[in-house]
């Protein structure tokens, strides 16, 4: 196996790609071709309110059902109706104008609506007004459920009939609107710790 890196390739730029098997010098298969766009860098900001670029990362389309550890983009309307699995730690841009749905408030995701149990996700935001990327998540048990839980940005709505934020560590806010509703609001084994944003925490027990 033959890696190739390119480098230097502006953003936006189309790499045609085009795979060939040879054996003692002789073409035996023509696979097909493939074209791939460079990807712009994203700005976010991070947990001190400091801007950062992130280059590196996966835009998600709405048909996830595992993100691995790494950066994502959610740069548009996304609608889940299932349980988002982490493996790993992984990390959320919510661009401007972004609106990601795991569940509904009509139709709940069945169980928890993000899943992590020894991992970890953390959310940003690329701004701080009306047009902030939002997250919203209901469920009919913990709308969101991991190790660790660190959100630096974003409108993240949390519901679920058991909890709205649990996690095994620690939980994190330094920005952003974050609303957490269910039977216990935010729930952290360890520590919860809020040094920034809007937060509002709700439990009907």
């Amino acid at each position: 196996t033959t890696t190739y890196t390119l480098t230097g390739l502006a953003a936006g730029t189309s790499v045609i790609a085009r795979v060939r098997a040879y054996y003692n010098d002789n073409l035996y298969s023509d696979f097909a071709t493939s074209t791939f766009t460079t990807l712009s860098p994203v700005s976010y900001l991070d947990a001190d309110g400091s801007t950062k670029q992130c280059a590196d990362y996966t835009v998600l389309t709405g048909s996830e059902t595992i993100l691995t550890g790494g950066w994502y983009v959610a740069d548009s309307e996304l609608n889940y109706s299932q349980t988002i699995m982490l493996s790993g730690e992984v990390h959320l841009i919510l661009q401007d104008g972004a609106m990601m749905n795991i569940g509904t408030e009509q139709t709940l995701v069945n169980g928890n609506g993000i899943q992590g149990k020894g991992n970890a996700i953390s959310i940003y935001a690329q701004s701080t007004g009306d047009s902030k990327g939002q997250l919203r998540v209901n469920a009919t048990y913990d709308a969101i459920y991991t190790k660790n839980v660190t959100i630096c940005g974003g409108q993240v709505t949390a519901s679920g009939s058991e909890y709205g934020i649990y996690t095994q560590n620690d939980a994190i806010i330094s920005g952003g609107q974050v609303t957490a509703s269910g039977g216990y609001g935010i729930r952290s084994n360890v520590n919860v710790a809020i040094s920034g944003g809007q937060v509002t925490a709700s439990g009907s027990s």
